[in-house]
């Protein structure tokens, strides 16, 4: 499911990015240009950890109309109905 690949995609980034961005040297005399860059490594890590936690992947789905709740979808009902057969053996 290309969703959860994603997911996971991301997931594997972040960690990635979190051991790349501890091995930067990091003091208070940094050169402007390395602290900004720091600085948008920082933001982009955290917009992506914001994309992969529970409620990005929640926002996400909700966004996407994927997976309804089946109580409140209509078209799961017609569905469930038309596609499978039901438990008194008709389709």
């Amino acid at each position: 499911m290309e969703i959860l690949s994603e997911i996971a995609d991301g997931q594997r980034r972040v960690h990635e990015m979190q051991h790349k961005i501890s091995l930067l040297p990091s003091s208070l005399s940094m050169p402007p240009d390395y602290t900004r860059m720091i600085e948008w490594a920082n933001s982009e890590l955290a917009n992506l950890e914001q994309r992969v936690n529970m409620a990005g992947i929640q926002e996400r789905l909700q966004k996407e109309g994927l997976f309804p709740d089946p109580e409140s979808d209509p078209l799961f009902e017609d569905a469930a109905m038309n596609d499978y057969p039901q438990p008194d053996g008709s389709a």
